[in-house]
């Protein structure tokens, strides 16, 4: 199966992200999708299944980055039981995901069973985006490359989270090196669920009373961060 250069990937991806700036409910995702099977023959659904591992492996990795961070900082009842729950309901869709690649055969008859029910010049389509996303899946049953890919994970959302440390001591902020860590999973994790252009308002929201109310920065100060963290 052919393999889009790094230089592509990263292209698409910073489409994608420019797409959701502009576009609702992650549009910038099939943007991203469109821009990779272009240039190379692959299929769509085997593209979109390697951004939903993305994506799984994503909030694995934040919520794992909050639970640490949570025992050093005095936080609301809301980052604790709901956090946790998301993570586990995530490490369970990668574990589903793996044994739904593993287990092709009943994975394809569950899907030809439920495509019948589609207009019949749908049916082969259909069929052949979900053989492509259970090869694409087929990754969650490889350790060393999800392994590499959690490290390079970690390593984004670290950086990430330094960066609106960086800007919240621009602002002056007598905040510890956690707060960055939280306000970036707190925002990141508000963001899962899909919502306006470029997040714009739910983020700022998260953010503003992830400061005000865990870390008790002044609600005009901690507005100010948010605006330019998100700009």
């Amino acid at each position: 199966r052919a393999s889009p250069s790094l230089r592509h990937v990263f292209g698409a991806l910073n489409v994608g992200y420019a797409l959701n700036n502009l576009l609702p409910v992650r549009a910038g995702e099939l943007g991203r999708t469109y821009l990779i099977c272009r240039k190379q023959p692959l299929d769509a659904g085997h593209v979109l299944s390697t951004i939903v591992v993305e994506r799984v492996l994503d909030t694995i990795t934040v919520v794992a980055l909050l639970m640490l961070t949570l025992p050093f900082i005095d936080a609301p009842a809301w980052a604790r039981g709901p956090a946790l729950l998301l993570g586990l309901g995530f490490l369970g869709a990668a574990i589903a995901l793996a044994i739904a690649s593993a287990a092709h055969d009943p994975a394809m008859s569950l899907v030809r069973r439920i495509t019948r029910k589609l207009p019949e010049r749908l049916h082969e389509r259909a069929e052949r985006v979900a053989e492509s996303a259970l090869e694409g899946f087929a990754v969650t049953r490889m350790p060393s490359v999800m392994a590499r890919a959690l490290a390079w994970s970690v390593v984004s959302w670290l950086l990430s989270a330094l960066v609106m440390y960086a800007v919240m001591k621009a602002f002056g902020l007598s905040v510890p090196l956690t707060a960055g860590i939280f306000v970036m999973c707190a925002t990141s994790l508000g963001a899962i669920v899909p919502s306006s252009p470029g997040y714009v308002g739910v983020f700022h929201a998260i953010a503003i009373e992830s400061l005000v109310g865990v870390f008790g920065v002044a609600r005009n100060d901690a507005a100010g961060f948010a605006f330019v963290q998100h700009a």
